[in-house]
């Protein structure tokens, strides 16, 4: 167990000398000697008698149960009521043999404290030796000495057999007495019982406490017992506890009253324990005496009190005795040296020179381990805190001296309370009587302070200035303010000079008119106390403004003190603090506590009062639920204030705090303090005080009044040093006075307030210089109480702080330059620069010339120069030092300035031009500022040539003869050296981790730590020349060089020294290489060992023009920098090329320079160079330590680099799901100790995790800090040169934990939640964290090394580690987002290609919020879709999915990114803002519940095809659909269709029936908000108007009638289209086609939107006009899947039926949801089916056929892609011939099919073979056919070569072409002959139709159009020609030509034959170019069925259905064909 020294001979006479160490004793000095034994004895028993009687005396006797008060039953008790002015008389018998001599009778009263009125008045005890004799007195006893538990102790022990006792009652109305027990003690031997001694329970219960909660109090872990040992004291351990010790000189032979400090008259808190004992043998006081008449112990209870039980080690009374509150003192009698020698044996104790008196005291009852005190096992509980009493012997006729100088606010608020100083003991200590005077020996008649001893409004004034001290001041002498003010205030100040310190003196002398004491009192201006709202006005308020309200009031000058000036004050630094900003959630760990009350103490040393800990009455003996006399507590509460404890009903204050409007922050204390001053507070600087360095202390006090009479409160605050030998000695002493309360005070300052009830914070406030140059080894802030009385002295300290500035010159850059010649200033503070030298000031006509030397040296150079030759300062300067002066000839190393000593004498400086210095002979500097104003300077201007971005330190000393000598300049980074950091700033600043480089401060680096390096472009600001201010109108690139400047700027050489590259040197290369590639970046690729590679960009070649040239040495060693790592195998790679910022981690130990060079940037063309600074800039950073180190990501996941940090990609809902309780788990790679094992010897660390520290922030140290986004509501927060990394708080982390083999049970994660909404500052409270979709912010973490079960730093030698940061860029991905892509070729993980949506994009108001306050929202970036969000795929909008993922390697075991990206789609775009590849970044998923939010949130690898919901608009397609991530809930089609035309459709969509084809009845749109569910409602939607009519084709479908009389009608039809049916059943698979028309019912213009999936269940027949009807539900098979693509990545068939065996066309349709190749349908199902197909369109039919060599025929416009069937379309296939009949088609479909629509045409017309286009129109409706010139075709019909006409009914309106091969008519007929080849149409009458013959200038030769009826020939002239041909006229038309594609000889058109074929259903044509004269029909079996005998060209009969043979001769020739009628 830790102890800590206890050493009593130093601690007091340290403490001794302070005044809050000196004890004030009401009681004085007592001569009287305590004699015989004055404790009980736990060895006693009680002794019972057997019997007694009771009389009254009067005579009566009183019958009654009197046996109750001897039966040993203290829990039952006896009541007797006796006559008027008659006493009790009990009258014990003894046994006759009963011979025991009785010292004590024992009396408990019955009732205890609540009876205390039937308790005597007086007891008288007599005794006699037999019945006969008289009586004899032995005692009387008195009512103010009785008790409930009295022991009446005899002065001659009783051993007679008779004993009266006569008992007087109290009340002589009641006159009842009430007894439990009258017994006696009984004595037995053995050694007494000891009380044990044991640590606080506090030790146990911080047992649960985290590191970082304990490190933000001061409790004392590490102590919980002192061990007390010294001079004159025995060794004891005993328990660590506060201690307050107070001095006492007496003489010897007296006595003196020791009383406890804890109570207020009756009222104490001490009632859970109490012990006395001898501090310097840790036992009793007992003597050797033994006699009754003897002194047994120099120390005895006081008379009247309970009687206290001896223990070995001390006097007990708490909690042994009853309750009752008179053992609050003892008597101490200091023995006469004869005495002494009498009473104590030698060694027995040292020395009768000195004695320290203790009293352990406590409140609490956690006695022992069972929490009970006794049954033979006595320890101690927790103790509140210790007095001990240090008693010295008193010379009279040498009475001490003492003299202080103590400061004081000049002005005051009068309140209750006057102002006194204290004398350091009792009057009698100095001899006898005392007499104050006031006067002003040796101070200015101006600068005296006009104090007095009495009221200046009192008539009296005999005693102005001089006092004689009575009782009643005791040890206080009272003085008053002279003057009183218009606002009640009373100062010392004069209104004619409000600038001036006043001083006054009181002396002390005895009456033998010696000076006993002197108290010099200052009273400088500016250290009043200020209240809460008037320290805000003055820091929210200009002086103008405060003029306007307060006039010339004195307190509106104070500005520069409030606390908040104070900090931000950058010259100060802090030395101490106590600011109780402790965890309230500590609290909760806490049992039976008080919630408001922090439950541990101060440091033990820290102050002397008694701790409360809020323990509630279960953990106190009789206690209280506050602090009470004297004791204290760090507590939220305000005992003054309703919940506070008084229940005052005073409004509370808010606590103070440095920040802006001293805003509330955590705990304060609060002291009740006692009569006797006491030290509230005694906290260690962390630094020295440097002589003549000026000292600022700020606190916050205030004081609380208990009822009307109550004294305010006081403080003294001292500044002490700590000698060498361990005095305490004060330093500066400052009394803030008499604190008043604001709603008692009347006064009409801001903030007082008796009205309202509300007490206002007081701050107090002193400075001072430190003029005193003795050593000390250590130096404290101690406050001590300064009140009048524990009857108020209620008081409340926060905040504390201790500021120093020291002796420093300021250098600062007077212009800011892009070059390396840049203007200086150099100014030093008058006064601090006076005091340093120390010389006094001239005035008036006086003057003395001063000089002094300085020089500059380089920071990072002379640390280096340390490194090497640690002890050698001299050296390190001159190895760092920086030539001064404008001119090369004229600089020096040290130069010297002058200065007058007489202000005055200095010229003055002027502001508006350059006041130059060390030039022109002028070493003189310049004066500025006034003695008014307290801000006087000398200053000057002077040219440097040092190197900008660069840290410089300026060194001081009095001017030397010898110039190079360095004698005078001492450490400079002593912090007592006058030496000053500077900087030269450049005009573009470095950041890092977001935060403005300060080149002051050494930029330490942290080995491991991720930093995260940026810059920020200034330029001069137009409208303010000579300041510069941040420019984002262009984004700029730099390259990143690590290394020194030498190897940047020098060639390269090799380990022999030999030039490498041909001597460039890497400079140039970079510079020759951003010439002529600005834009070049560095290509990856992966070496054979795993490692990775880095090449230049193989475009940037070796390329020469004008001075510019670009060589292979160059490439060479840019290459070869790019591959460089730095020392000890740092991870970071030396070249990094075109990064806009750069995130790294160091891992070596020595500096690094890092050389920043900027990328001249175009805009508009030309290079960016007028305004911009092109500099390179140098960072040089210094390792501080090493840090362990985390990095984001997953651990078995193949990084670029070891050092790669990527990215966070996560939703806003997952950012406003989070909170404490429902974390977000962030996984975390790359764990590293800072350290190797074996530097940690057995303590090393276990794991990384939360940090906890001990600093200023502790506590902070959780949270996440937002340190740089994208958005334009933060961006300029980091553009602020004042940002700091750690100011803006996002979020927290609430655990972390990591272990470098990933052994972690839960991996290695970090849970963090943000704290989304909230203030990011205290200061700010509407800035607020409110990220928004599509932008970035990067935060923060930090986190340290475990070493066993400690957070942070171990207990042993090894130096703390650094802290690591964790840097997370976290991108918020929107929720709704729009592909940008309408081509192929364009990458879905590209961030680039997504925006967010807008309200108008998905159709909504208010979905999605809209973001305010920049134009750049507008633009509305996104990001590729995760998990959550909902896309939308717009109108021409295309995308291809591929394939891409993290798989595994066996053999390395690492996760490798692996892709099937095709070729035409390029990489996804780096993120150019830190070179990210997407596929490294984290996605964040969890669990969504139904009320949108998110849980059991983590972190997962990056996954392609990501979305919740997709959205296809018209004409949309996305190609791979099956590659969706199988988690998105539903795909949504739009489907727009015209009025009144079928289409042939098909869907994508899974588990949609015929049903869901209605639209909203409004505007036939179904335009409602994207995502939402859609369900039929009547009179929203309508499915009348517009009418879907729906068919199948070759289908039995259903017209359903609901009839409730008959029932329901079916009707079939059996070929081609089925009839309109409207089953809502229908399933429309995908892969099946189907057809539909919209009807409107009225007049209606435009298209109709349709939008798929419902999400119906049942749908309703009714009739129109009605809403209700016959329900159906819709099979469960058939909403199979609903809503969702084919998921299907592998083959998968589609069964296609007609109802028809012998109907060998078949409607298929696409099955996705992009364009279908039909290339690749027909290599997959060519066996199946022909290779051509036929589309029913809006407008036409599409007809095409492919060849052998995949190229098509098709009736399309060329350019169109004829192999690509669109997505949402059906169309006609044919059964191969080869393929038996059947109902059922099956076709395979492949993913291979999928394609975009690249409007790259395969037609044949487009080949080069000639083709004939006929084509006729009607309306917005045509027909078109083809008839194509190719080689291997055949005049007739082929199936593999021709396209036969499908009349479709869906096109009646439309007249239809076809042409005629063999017996077939055709869409597409392909010959190798154009000879005669019959055309026609099919029209809805008669009339003329017109035709458009294009194409015929491809053949090369003569075709036309010969009419067989008219016998005429029509040439076709130029390559379009319209005719016009009779409809419905068949075989009167031919096609002509001598073309002839094989090249043979031509064939005459007489030559041509007679076509026979079947153009309509049941009828055949017969036509030839010559009348035909017999036609022939016949069936199959070769009967003749019909026969005809004409003469025509054209001839047309009807058969029946069937396959016949027809025979047609003209005469001269015949033909006969095989015609199948239909």
């Amino acid at each position: 167990m830790k102890h800590t020294s206890l050493f009593i001979i130093q601690t007091v006479r340290s403490l001794s000398l302070l005044l809050a160490l000196i004890l004030f004793f009401e009681g004085g000095a007592l001569r009287a000697q305590v004699r015989g034994d004055q404790y009980d004895n736990l060895l006693e028993n009680d002794w019972f008698f057997q019997s007694a009687n009771l009389m009254s005396t009067n005579g009566n006797n009183i019958e009654n149960s009197i046996q109750n008060i001897y039966n040993g039953n203290l829990n039952d008790w006896w009541n007797v009521q006796v006559s008027n002015n008659n006493n009790l008389l009990i009258t014990i018998t003894r046994a006759a043999n009963d011979t025991k001599a009785i010292n004590k009778l024992c009396f408990k009263w019955g009732g205890g404290d609540l009876y205390a009125g039937y308790r005597p008045s007086t007891i008288i005890i007599e005794t006699k030796n037999s019945n006969n004799a008289s009586w004899s007195t032995v005692g009387t006893f008195n009512n103010t000495d009785i008790s409930a538990f009295y022991t009446a102790r005899l002065a001659n022990p009783i051993t007679y057999q008779y004993i009266r006792i006569t008992l007087t009652p109290q009340n002589n109305t009641n006159r009842t007495i009430s007894i439990h027990e009258i017994y006696s003690k009984e004595g037995q031997q053995g050694p007494l019982p000891e009380i044990k001694h044991k640590a606080a329970k506090w030790h146990a219960e911080r047992s649960s406490l985290t590191p970082a909660q304990k490190a933000l109090d001061t409790f004392s872990d590490d102590i919980p017992m002192f061990t007390v040992k010294g001079d004159g004291l025995e060794e004891q351990v005993i328990q660590a506890s506060h201690t307050l010790v107070d001095t006492i000189y007496m003489q010897k032979g007296t006595s003196v009253a020791l009383e406890l400090p804890n109570h207020l008259s009756n009222a104490n808190t001490m009632n859970g324990y109490v012990r006395w004992y001898n501090f310097r043998t840790g036992k009793t006081f007992r003597t050797n005496n033994n006699q009754t008449t003897d002194v047994f112990d120099l120390l005895t209870p006081k008379q009247g009190q309970v009687t206290p039980y001896r223990f070995a080690n001390g006097y007990v009374t708490r909690p042994l005795i009853g309750s009752g509150n008179n053992f609050n003192t003892m008597n101490f009698y200091f023995p006469t040296d004869t005495q002494f020698g009498s009473w104590f044996t030698s060694g027995q104790t040292n020395d009768n020179e000195w004695y320290a008196v203790a009293c352990d005291v406590s409140q609490y009852t956690d006695y022992g381990t069972s929490g009970t005190f006794g049954e033979g096992y006595y320890s101690e509980p927790t103790l509140t805190h210790r007095i001990i009493y240090y008693i010295k012997v008193l010379d009279p006729e040498n009475p001490p001296y003492e003299e202080y100088e103590i400061n004081m606010p000049a002005t005051r608020v009068r309140s209750r309370t006057n102002e006194f100083v204290i004398l350091s003991k009792i009057p009698s200590s100095y001899g006898s009587s005392l007499t104050a005077t006031i006067d002003w020996e040796g101070i200015d008649n101006d600068k005296q302070a006009k104090i007095q001893f009495v009221d200046p409004s009192s008539s009296n004034g005999n005693e102005k200035y001089s006092h004689t001290l009575t009782a009643d001041d005791g040890q206080k002498i009272t003085f008053y303010y002279p003057t009183t003010n218009a606002d009640n205030t009373r100062t010392v100040l004069e209104s004619s000079d409000e600038t001036k310190t006043r001083s006054a003196i009181i002396k002390v002398n005895n009456n033998n008119n010696k000076l006993v004491a002197k108290f010099k009192l200052n009273f400088p201006v500016g250290n009043r106390l200020l209240t809460q709202s008037m320290a805000n006005e003055l820091d929210t308020k200009t002086a103008d403004q405060l003029k306007d309200t307060y006039g010339d009031a004195q307190w509106t000058k104070l500005g520069y003190r409030t606390p908040k000036a104070i900090h931000e004050d950058p010259d100060n630094i802090v030395l101490t603090e106590l600011t109780m900003d402790y965890d309230a959630t500590i609290e909760q760990s806490v049992k039976n506590h008080n919630s408001g009350y922090y439950p541990f103490p101060l440091a033990w040393s820290s102050i002397s009062y008694g701790f409360y800990d809020g323990s509630t009455v279960e953990n106190q003996y009789d206690g209280r639920n506050m602090a009470e006399w004297g004791n204290y507590a760090i507590t939220t509460k305000y005992m003054e204030c309703t919940d506070g404890g008084w229940s005052g009903g005073v409004i509370a204050s808010e606590p103070p705090t440095y920040d802006n409007n001293y805003t509330p922050r955590s705990y304060h204390l609060f002291i009740d303090a006692s009569n006797r001053p006491g030290r509230i507070l005694r906290t260690p600087f962390r630094e020295d005080l440097c002589p003549g360095a000026k000292l600022t202390v700020s606190a916050w006090v205030k004081s609380a009044l208990y009822g009307g009479s109550s004294n305010n409160a006081g403080m003294l605050f001292t500044i002490v040093g700590e000698t060498v030998d361990g005095e305490f000695v004060p330093i500066y002493r400052f009394l803030t006075g008499q604190i008043p309360s604001t709603y008692v005070a009347n006064c009409t300052l801001p903030g007082f307030d008796a009205t309202n009830k509300s007490n206002e914070w007081f701050h107090v406030y002193f400075s001072f210089i430190n003029e005193n140059n003795k050593e000390y080894t250590k130096y404290y802030l101690q406050v001590d109480n300064n009140s009048a009385s524990t009857d108020g002295g209620d008081m409340y300290l926060d905040d504390v702080r201790v500021y120093m500035q020291k002796p420093k010159a300021n250098v600062k850059q007077k212009k800011i330059s892009c070059d390396e010649t840049t203007l200086m200033t150099l100014s030093l503070d008058w006064e601090t620069l006076l005091s340093r030298i120390g010389k006094e000031e001239k005035t008036g006509e006086d003057y003395e010339k001063h000089t002094f030397d300085f020089c500059f040296v380089d920071s990072l150079n002379y640390v280096d120069a340390l490194k090497k030759n640690p002890n050698n300062i001299p050296a390190a300067i001159r190895a760092s030092w920086m030539p001064i002066g404008q001119q090369e000839a004229d600089r020096k190393n040290i130069v010297s300035l002058s200065f007058d000593l007489n202000f005055e004498k200095n010229a003055p400086y002027n502001e508006t031009i350059d006041n130059l210095v060390l030039q022109d002979e002028r070493d003189n500097l310049y004066g500025t500022g006034s003695a008014a104003e307290k801000n006087r300077s000398l200053i000057g201007d002077f040219y440097s040539s040092l190197k900008q971005n660069r840290r410089y330190m300026i060194l001081i000393r009095d001017s030397h003869s010898e110039t190079e000598d360095l004698t005078g300049f001492g450490d400079p980074r002593d912090v007592c050296s006058v030496s000053t950091s500077f900087s030269v700033e450049s005009q573009n600043q470095i950041l890092i981790n977001g935060e403005a480089l300060d080149p002051l401060k050494t930029q330490e680096y942290c080995t491991g730590q991720a930093i995260e390096l940026s810059m920020r472009l200034r330029i001069e600001d137009p409208e303010n020349p000579g300041t510069y201010i941040p420019y984002d109108g262009i984004t700029v690139y730099y390259d990143w060089y690590f290394n020194s400047e030498d190897d940047y700027d020098q060639p390269q050489k090799n380990k022999n020294g030999e030039l490498l590259f041909n001597s460039v040197t890497l400079e140039d290369a970079l510079a020759q290489l951003r010439h002529f590639y600005p834009k070049a970046i560095v290509v990856e690729s992966t070496n054979e060992d795993g490692t990775k590679h880095f090449t230049l960009d193989p475009q940037a070649v070796a390329k020469s023009e004008d001075q510019f040239n670009f060589t292979k040495d160059h490439i060479d060693l840019i290459n070869y920098k790019l591959n460089e790592k730095g020392r000890d195998a740092a991870v970071n790679r030396k070249l990094i090329l075109r990064r806009e910022k750069l995130t790294v981690r160091l891992l070596d130990d020595d500096g690094r320079k890092l050389k920043i060079i900027p990328i001249q940037t175009t805009l508009n063309g030309e290079t960016v160079n007028a305004i911009i600074c092109w500099t390179p800039l140098d960072l040089h950073m210094t390792p501080g330590g090493k840090a362990p180190s985390v990095q984001p990501g997953f651990e078995d996941m193949d990084y670029p680099e070891e050092t790669y940090t990527p990215a966070m990609r996560i939703g806003l809902k997952h950012i406003t799901s989070t909170s404490e309780s429902n974390t977000l788990t962030v996984n975390l790679r790359n764990v590293k100790f800072a350290r190797d094992d074996n530097e940690y010897g057995d303590n090393k660390p276990t794991h990384v995790g939360l940090m906890y520290s001990g600093t200023d922030e502790a506590d902070v140290l959780n949270n996440l800090y937002l340190i740089g986004s994208t958005d334009p509501a933060y961006r300029e927060l980091f553009t602020d040169p004042g940002f700091n990394k750690y100011t803006y708080i996002i979020g927290k982390v609430k655990d972390l934990y990591a272990k470098p083999d990933n052994t972690a049970e839960d991996g290695n994660v970090m849970k963090i939640y943000f704290t989304y909404g909230q203030s990011m500052t205290e200061s700010q409270t509407d800035l607020k964290f409110e990220p928004k979709e599509g932008y970035e912010y990067t935060f923060i973490a930090r986190y340290e090394e475990y070493h066993a079960n400690n957070a942070g730093a171990s207990d042993t030698d090894l130096p703390t580690p650094c802290y690591g940061n964790l840097v997370i860029t976290m991108k918020v991905v929107p929720e709704y987002l729009v592909w940008l892509g309408k081509k192929e070729g364009i990458n879905w993980n590209d961030d680039s290609r997504w925006k967010r949506a807008t309200n108008t994009e998905i159709k909504a108001t208010n979905t999605i919020p809209v973001y305010t306050g920049s134009d750049e929202y507008k633009t509305n970036p996104g990001y590729v879709p995760m998990r959550f969000s909902k896309i939308i795929i717009p109108r021409e909008g295309k995308v291809e999915l591929y394939k891409a993922g993290f798989e595994n390697q066996t053999d390395t075991e690492r996760s490798v990114w692996v892709t099937e990206r095709p070729a035409h789609i390029p990489a996804p775009s780096n993120d150019v803002y830190r070179g990210h590849p997407i596929q490294y970044d984290m996605m964040v998923y969890g669990t969504k519940g139904t009320d949108g939010t998110y849980t059991e949130m983590k972190t997962a690898p990056y996954t392609v095809n990501r979305c919740e919901e997709v959205h296809f608009e018209p004409n949309a397609e996305m190609m791979h659909a099956e590659l969706l991530h199988l988690e998105y809930k539903k795909a949504w089609v739009d489907y727009e269709l015209a009025l009144n035309r079928w289409y042939t459709l098909a869907s994508p969509l899974q588990g949609i029936v015929a049903g869901d084809w209605y639209v909203l009845a409004a505007n036939y749109r179904q335009e409602t908000e994207y995502y939402k569910s859609i369900n039929f409602v009547a009179n929203t939607y309508n499915r009348f108007n517009p009418a879907v009519f729906q068919r199948g084709w070759d289908e039995g479908n259903t017209a359903i009638r609901h009839d409730n009389a008959s029932g329901t009608t079916q009707n079939t039809i059996t070929a081609n289209w089925s009839i309109v049916y409207n089953d809502v059943t229908v399933p429309y698979a995908p892969g099946q086609g189907f057809s539909l028309k919209v009807v409107p019912k009225n007049a209606m213009t435009g298209n109709t939107l349709f939008r798929l999936p419902k999400a119906d269940a049942k749908y309703t027949y009714y009739m129109d006009g009605t809403t209700e009807g016959h329900t159906v539900t819709i099979p469960e098979g058939h909403r199979t899947n609903a809503g969702r693509l084919i998921d299907n990545q592998g083959d998968f068939t589609v069964a296609i039926t007609n109802q028809e065996g012998n109907n060998p066309y078949f409607l298929v349709g696409n099955p996705f949801i992009a364009h279908l190749n039909m290339n690749e349908f027909f290599k997959e199902n060519g066996s199946k089916v022909e290779k051509k197909y036929w589309i029913v369109k809006e407008d036409n039919q599409q007809v095409a056929i492919a060849n052998s060599d995949a190229q098509w025929i098709s009736t399309e416009e060329e350019g169109t892609t004829a192999h690509l069937i669109a997505p949402l379309q059906s169309f006609f296939v044919k059964r191969a011939e080869r393929q038996a009949a059947s109902t059922t088609l099956d076709l395979t479909f492949t993913n291979e099919m999928q394609a975009l629509d690249d409007a790259k045409s395969s037609l044949l017309r487009s080949s080069g073979e000639p083709t004939l286009s006929l084509t006729t129109r009607r309306g917005d409706t045509y027909s078109r056919a083809i008839v194509a010139a190719r080689v291997a075709a055949t005049p007739g019909f082929k199936a593999d070569e021709d396209a036969e006409l499908l009349l479709d009914n869906s096109l009646q309106g439309v007249p239809v072409i076809y042409t005629v091969a063999g017996n077939q008519t055709t869409t597409i007929n392909a010959s190798n002959s154009l000879v005669n080849i019959p055309f026609g149409v099919y029209s809805p009458d008669d009339g003329d139709v017109t035709v458009t013959i294009s194409g015929q200038e491809a053949f090369g030769t003569l075709v036309e159009v010969y009419d067989a009826v008219t016998r005429t020939s029509l040439p076709l002239n130029g390559n379009e020609t319209k005719i016009a041909v009779k409809g419905n006229v068949h075989g009167r038309y031919f096609l002509r030509s001598d073309f002839i594609p094989t090249g043979t000889e031509k064939i005459e058109a007489e030559e041509a034959g007679i076509s026979i074929y079947s153009a309509l259903p049941g009828q055949v044509i017969v036509s030839a170019l010559r009348p035909v004269k017999e036609i022939k029909v016949f069936g199959l079996n070769g009967s003749l069925v019909r026969r005809f005998s004409v003469n025509t060209e054209q001839y047309s009969f009807n058969l029946p259905a069937g396959i016949y043979v027809i025979h047609a001769s003209d005469g001269e020739r015949e033909h006969t064909e095989k015609v199948i009628v239909r």
